[in-house]
């Protein structure tokens, strides 16, 4: 169905499932998040929506973006290099 929300709450929400697909592995580190247009589809909101979310996961530090290129994931919020020395 078509999700409609309040536009802070929906890049929020937006923002909040993208960062959860960094810091779980979905989007791994150096991997380039769906398009613009992508997200647009798939999450059922404005290209404006998807510009806020990205630029809030810009300030967090957790993507980079270029223009044409897209959004690189350039950290996952947490030092994943701890993880892999625990595990050997």
């Amino acid at each position: 169905g078509v999700q409609t929300c309040a536009l802070p709450i929906c890049w929020v929400r937006l923002a909040d499932d993208l960062t959860r697909g960094i810091t779980n592995g979905d989007y791994p580190l150096d991997s380039y998040l769906p398009t613009e247009m992508e997200l647009c589809e798939k999450y059922n909101v404005s290209r404006y929506t998807v510009r806020l979310a990205l630029a809030d996961l810009t300030r967090m530090g957790l993507i980079k973006r270029w223009p044409r290129l897209g959004s690189k994931v350039v950290s996952v919020g947490f030092d994943r290099s701890e993880e892999r020395r625990v595990g050997k």
